[in-house]
C-alpha cells in the first residue's frame, strides 16, 4: 500500500498496469509519460523488463504526493513481485484475445488474493485506449487510490 514518510512529508502510490502477454501496456504507460512530460524508463524494455515512470500530483494536504507506475513483466514470479504494495491496477485488455486477457484476469485476481487480506482495497480499472484513454485511465486508478487511503 501507499508509503507515507512522515518526516519528509511525501506519500507515494503505486499503480500497477496489467494485462495478457502481448497487451499495449508499454503504449498505456508511453502516452501516459508523453502527456507529462516524463521519460519512461527503460524506454523501450524488453519482453521481461519492468518499465517504470514516477510521476507528481503535487502537494495534498501538506504532503507531496507522488505515483510510481510500473508495468508487469512476462514472468511469472517477478509479475507477483511487482504487484506486491500496489494501491491499484489498471488492467490492460486484449480485445482480439479474449481467451488470453480472461487468463490474464484471473491471474491477476489469484495473485491479489495472496497478497492482500482484502482485495476489496485494490481498484482495477479497465484502460481505455482510446483517444486520450490512457492519460484517462491512470487519472481514474490514481483518484481510486488517493479515495481509499482517505477513507482508509
Amino acid at each position: 500500500m501507499s508509503e507515507i514518510d512522515h518526516d519528509a512529508h511525501r506519500c507515494l502510490y503505486k499503480i500497477v498496469f496489467h494485462g495478457a502477454r502481448g497487451s499495449d501496456i508499454h503504449a498505456c504507460m508511453s502516452a501516459i509519460a508523453q502527456a507529462n512530460g516524463a521519460t519512461l524508463n527503460p524506454t523501450s524494455p524488453a519482453e521481461n523488463e519492468t518499465a517504470t515512470l514516477e510521476l507528481s500530483l503535487g502537494q495534498v494536504r501538506g504532503y507531496q504526493t507522488d505515483f510510481l507506475l510500473m508495468s508487469v513483466p512476462t514472468d511469472e514470479p517477478s509479475r507477483l513481485l511487482v504487484l506486491k504494495g500496489v494501491d491499484a491496477v489498471v488492467f490492460v485488455g486484449t480485445p482480439s484475445e479474449p481467451e488470453a486477457e480472461q487468463l490474464a484476469r484471473a491471474e491477476l485476481a489469484a495473485h491479489l488474493r495472496d497478497l492482500l487480506d482484502d482485495v476489496s482495497r485494490v481498484p482495477i480499472i479497465d484502460a481505455d485506449l482510446a483517444e486520450g484513454g490512457a492519460m484517462a485511465s491512470f487519472k481514474a486508478a490514481a483518484k481510486a487510490a488517493l479515495t481509499i487511503a482517505r477513507d482508509g
